[in-house]
């Protein structure tokens, strides 16, 4: 059984697949399995793959039809026989010295997941960035809480994919599954199903992996599930709960349910949706309704939404968002 198992999604990586499939196989660390699962390519990013299965045994190539990336990578975690497991995208490699840094950690069995920094470069390789935590050595469940709630929002560093490296124990104790509903923050909902259930992590300044940012990840998906998204936050804010480490943390978990409330009725108002149906849906979730308050939201359109929404006073909310888009598709006329 090898010590860790990598599983990379692909879908039309032609030109960066040899990159991401080298990265992994020149590691100085050899007792790992690679599963490539590629999810429909209609590019040669399958041709490819399979030329480097034919050279080591240690790769396995998983073709599937295309249902994007969460599928193809909850395909990978059916496949898996490692004790650990590693995330890696198509266009992304990882550092040579990675998996031989995190060496003598993964022998700790009281570790549930290891966190490490990462560079964002771009396509010739130069560092655009670093995302990292003033974390460092092993932390317990509580610390973790703490530091995501001081990190997630200012730098993402908690749903990146590839820059944690978890135990699959952990994976079966919560059940984790990347949610193939989603085509945002998926790899947030799957790490937030986990880290109420991590007791000891640890932490390494040593780079794990280079996020390639091109004209695709950079560019924002136009039609976001805003609601998706608030589920998430109302995960994040269970945690806080469940941890006991609610009323300190208030105002955080709390304005981030608020916001996606507001950015849901938005984002329907811009799209000429149900505003009505939008707010009553959220008018009818509990925990949503716990959270309405308009000092969490600065945008003062999102301000109106969050008072409209506090007084059930929807049709007037709805005459507003509405009577605004026109306006401004008038004066976007001329």
């Amino acid at each position: 059984m090898p010590k860790i198992s990598i599983i990379m999604p692909v879908y039309n990586k032609q030109n960066y697949i040899q990159r991401s499939l080298d990265s992994v196989l020149n590691q100085d660390f050899l007792d790992y399995e690679l599963i490539v699962v590629d999810d429909g390519s209609t590019d040669n990013s399958l041709k490819i793959l399979e030329e480097y299965q034919s050279k080591d045994s240690r790769i396995t190539v998983i073709h599937t039809e295309n249902h994007g990336v969460s599928h193809a990578r909850n395909v990978g975690l059916e496949h898996i026989n490692g004790e650990w497991v590693q995330f890696l995208d198509g266009d992304d490699y990882i550092d040579k010295k990675y998996l031989n840094n995190v060496q003598s950690v993964i022998n700790d069995v009281s570790i549930d997941i290891i966190f490490s920094s990462f560079y964002k470069v771009n396509e010739v390789g130069e560092v655009l960035d670093t995302v990292k935590t003033e974390y460092t050595d092993i932390q317990s469940g509580e610390k973790l809480l703490d530091s995501f709630l001081q990190y997630q929002w200012k730098n993402g560093y908690y749903g990146f994919i590839s820059n944690k490296l978890m135990r699959r124990r952990l994976i079966e104790r919560t059940n984790a599954r990347f949610n193939e509903n989603l085509r945002l923050a998926e790899d947030l909902d799957f790490f937030a199903q986990m880290y109420p259930a991590v007791n000891v992590s640890y932490y390494t300044d040593n780079n794990s992996f280079y996020y390639l940012q091109t004209d695709d990840s950079l560019s924002k998906d136009q039609d976001i599930d805003y609601l998706g998204q608030l589920e998430i936050q109302k995960r994040i804010r269970q945690w806080a709960i469940d941890a006991g480490a609610f009323v300190i943390n208030k105002d955080t978990v709390d304005g981030q349910v608020c916001r996606y409330a507001a950015y849901a009725v938005f984002d329907a108002a811009m799209k000429n949706r149900d505003i009505a149906s939008i707010c009553n849906t959220l008018l009818n979730d509990e925990v949503v309704n716990q959270c309405l308050n308009s000092k969490y939201v600065s945008n003062p359109v999102h301000k109106r939404i969050i008072s409209a929404m506090q007084k059930k006073d929807i049709h007037k909310l709805d005459y507003y968002l509405r009577t605004r888009e026109a306006i401004k598709k008038i004066l976007g006329r001329r």
